[in-house]
This record gives C-alpha cells, sequence and structure tokens, in this order.
C-alpha cells in the first residue's frame, strides 16, 4: 500500500481543483455557442406571425390585427391605452363589444 506524502496530495488537490476549473470554463463556453446557435437557427418569423406584428403609423398610433380571442378591452390592457379611445379613434359601433378576428384597429399610443 502506497502512502500519499502531503506535498503529493497538495499536488493531486490542485489538479483536481484545476480540472474543475477547466470544465467549468467549458461548460460556460459551450452555453454561449449554443446560445448563439439557437439564435442563428431559429426559424423566421411566418407570413401569419409578421401579419399580426404591430405596425407604426406616420402619427405614432399602433396598427394591430385582431386575433381570435381578442377584445376592445384585452387590447386597451395589452397596450397599456384607455378602451374608449380605442372605441372612439376606430370609430367603432356597439361601444366595440363586436370586433372580429382579422379587423385592423388604431391603437393609440400616450405622447409624452
Amino acid at each position: 500500500m502506497k502512502v500519499f506524502s502531503r506535498s503529493n496530495l497538495m499536488v493531486y488537490i490542485l489538479l483536481i481543483g484545476f480540472s474543475a476549473f477547466l470544465i467549468s470554463q467549458a461548460l460556460q463556453q459551450y452555453a454561449k455557442v449554443e446560445k448563439a446557435a439557437e439564435s442563428y437557427f431559429a426559424m423566421p418569423p411566418t407570413d401569419e406571425d409578421m401579419a399580426s406584428a404591430p405596425i407604426r403609423l406616420r402619427n405614432g398610433n399602433l396598427s394591430i390585427l385582431v386575433q381570435k380571442g381578442d377584445t376592445v378591452y384585452s387590447i386597451a390592457k395589452r397596450f397599456d391605452t384607455n378602451l374608449w379611445e380605442i372605441v372612439f379613434i376606430n370609430n367603432l359601433p356597439d361601444d366595440g363589444k363586436k370586433i372580429k378576428v382579422g379587423q385592423r384597429l388604431e391603437i393609440p399610443t400616450k405622447t409624452k
């Protein structure tokens, strides 16, 4: 049976620590590469995604496409604006209760 000397034991501990350090560095580098590859190989937006994206109008307001399940209230909440401003600016009848999927709405934005 071989007995380790104190100096040999310290060398082994240092080697183990250095190996752990190298492994952690390699894992961090792998995470960076994986994140870069994820964004590089991401699927491009579909036509449907592009159609539903808000569009900035010349007057500073947004134009959005009404999606399934949207209400004037949910849209107002999502864009942090007033429900009645959306109803007024879009001339919506019946207090905006009847909006249709695919309908374009102008969303007023707050100006400072």
